[in-house]
C-alpha cells in the first residue's frame, strides 16, 4: 500500500502544477520527488531481512550523531565541515536536506527512539555503547539546533516510547523525562509570546500568519492546491514551517490525502509487526519505529523536503 501511496504522492505533485499551467515546475517536482521515490523503493527492496534493517539503524544513528558532533564544531568555529555558515540566530545546520536547523533537528528526533532501544532493548554490549557516546551528542545537537518544533517532538516521542516500553508506569517516568529536558532545553522553547517585540515573537506571528495562508490557499483551490513547491511564491515571505499545513496549502485535499495516508499506513504495517507478538529483536524493532514516527510528519518529511 505504501508504494502505491507514494506514487500517488508523487502523481499528485505533477499535477498539482500542471494543473495552474505550470509545465517547467511540474517536470522539476516531478523528477525531485521520482528521485525520492526511487530511493524508497531501493530501502523496501533492500532492506529484506533483520540483519539488513539493523544495518541501517546503525548507520542512521552513527551517521546523526556524526553531524551532531558537526554542529559542535560549526558552533565554535562559525563555519560548518561543508562550509555552510551557522544558520538564523545562530543556529546549527547542514547541507542539502538538512539544509536548515529545524529539518536537521527533526534527524536528530527520528534517531532518538534507536538510542533508546539500543539501551534497554535486547542488544549486545557494541550498541549500547554507539548509545550511550549517541545520546548526549544528540541531544547536544538538539540544543544547539534550537528548533521548538523538534523539542515539542522529543517530548512526544519520549512519552510514547515510555508508554509502550512500560506501560502506565511508562507514562509517569516519561512525564518526568520530559520534565528534565524541559530544564535543559534551549531558552527559545520557553519564548513563544507572539506580541513581544523580538525575533522569535516576530518568528511565532509569521508562522501563525503563514498557517492562516496555507487555509486561504485551500479554500480557492481545493483539489490540487496552488502547486507544490510554490508556497513562498504566494506569500513571498515564508513556507509553513508545517509539514501538514504545506501539503495542504500547496496540494489541496488530493495531496493531503496520499501524504497523511503514507504515515498513516506506516502505521498500519507496525502494528501488524507488533500483532505478531513475541519478545526480542523483532519487537523492540518495532517500538523503536513505532517512536521514530510519531515524531510529528517524520515520514513524510522525508519525501517533500527539498534541497536548497
Amino acid at each position: 500500500p505504501q508504494t502505491l501511496f507514494l506514487a500517488g504522492w508523487v502523481a499528485v505533485v505533477f499535477f498539482s502544477n500542471l494543473f495552474h499551467g505550470n509545465i517547467a515546475d511540474a517536470t522539476e517536482k516531478f523528477v525531485i520527488y521520482g528521485k525520492f521515490a526511487l530511493v524508497f523503493l531501493l530501502f523496501l527492496y533492500v532492506i529484506d531481512s533483520e540483519e539488513r534493517f539493523k544495518g541501517v539503524a546503525v548507520t542512521l544513528t552513527a551517521l546523526s550523531t556524526i553531524l551532531a558532533v558537526q554542529g559542535i564544531y560549526q558552533t565554535i568555529n562559525g563555519i560548518g565541515w561543508a562550509g555552510q555558515t551557522l544558520g538564523w540566530l545562530g543556529r546549527i545546520r547542514w547541507v542539502g536536506l538538512w539544509d536548515g536547523p529545524d529539518v536537521l533537528s527533526l534527524l536528530f528526533v527520528i534517531a532518538i527512539p534507536f538510542v533508546m532501544e539500543f539501551l534497554v532493548g535486547p542488544f549486545p554490549w557494541p550498541y549500547r555503547i554507539l548509545a550511550t557516546v549517541s545520546a548526549p551528542l544528540l541531544l547536544t545537537g538538539l540544543f544547539l539546533g534550537a528548533s521548538r518544533g523538534a523539542w515539542i517532538s522529543l517530548f512526544g516521542v519520549v512519552l510514547f516510547y515510555s508508554a509502550r516500553r512500560l506501560g502506565r508506569a511508562g507514562i509517569l517516568v516519561g512525564l518526568l523525562v520530559v520534565a528534565a529536558l524541559i530544564v535543559v532545553a534551549p531558552s527559545r522553547l520557553s519564548q513563544l509570546d507572539v506580541h513581544a517585540d523580538s525575533d522569535n515573537a516576530r518568528s511565532s506571528r509569521y508562522r501563525i500568519s503563514m498557517w492562516a495562508e496555507a487555509q486561504e490557499m485551500l479554500r480557492y483551490n481545493p483539489l490540487f492546491g496552488i502547486g507544490k513547491g510554490q508556497f513562498v511564491a504566494y506569500t513571498h515571505k515564508l513556507i509553513a514551517h508545517n509539514t501538514f499545513l504545506e501539503h495542504m496549502g500547496e496540494t489541496g485535499l488530493i495531496g493531503l490525502f496520499f501524504s497523511v495516508g503514507l504515515v498513516y499506513l506506516s502505521f498500519k504495517s507496525l502494528a501488524v509487526v507488533r500483532a505478531l507478538g513475541g519478545a526480542g529483536a523483532l519487537h523492540s524493532w518495532e517500538q523503536a519505529m513505532s517512536a521514530s514516527v510519531v515524531s510529528p510528519d517524520a515520514l513524510v518529511t522525508r519525501i517533500s523536503r527539498e534541497p536548497s
